[in-house]
């Protein structure tokens, strides 16, 4: 895989208020629609910058695409979602359920893997999370 992609899949965030990505606590429905940009947002800066590489602009634009379509920023379902993005959207799920933040502590890895197992099985792709669960194995 790309390590390109994962590195700089929220490059986008950069053009979002600090206030919001960095809020203590949940997004009003305001922010989170501003928040929903950075994907779109970090494409536009990886074209300007030069990137090339298609799996890294997918993976940057796509990572918040889920398998029941019900991701951004365009809905896309299942295989339709490039295998890249489907691998970095994962990963970030994992990362922030597993990361401390100001308004909430950190799971465990086996807690954050069986909440993806039990509640997030139609967003994502069941063969990469059966993967990652077996790489904690």
């Amino acid at each position: 895989m790309n390590c390109e992609a994962a590195l700089l899949h929220d490059l986008g965030k950069s053009k979002i208020d600090p206030a919001i990505v960095n809020k203590d606590g949940k997004l009003t429905d305001k922010e989170f629609t501003e928040m929903k940009k950075h994907p779109e947002l970090g494409y536009a800066i990886g074209l300007k910058l030069g990137i090339k590489n298609r799996q890294v602009l997918e993976g940057i634009r796509l990572h918040h695409e889920k398998m029941d379509g019900t991701g951004y920023p365009f809905r896309m379902r299942g295989e339709n979602i490039p295998y890249y993005a489907r691998i970095i959207g994962i990963c970030d799920i994992f990362d922030a359920m597993t990361s401390r933040r100001s308004y909430k502590k950190p799971m465990t890895s086996f807690e954050a893997l069986l909440l993806m197992k039990t509640t997030m099985h139609t967003q994502i792709d069941p063969k990469l999370l059966k993967s990652m669960i077996e790489m904690f194995r």
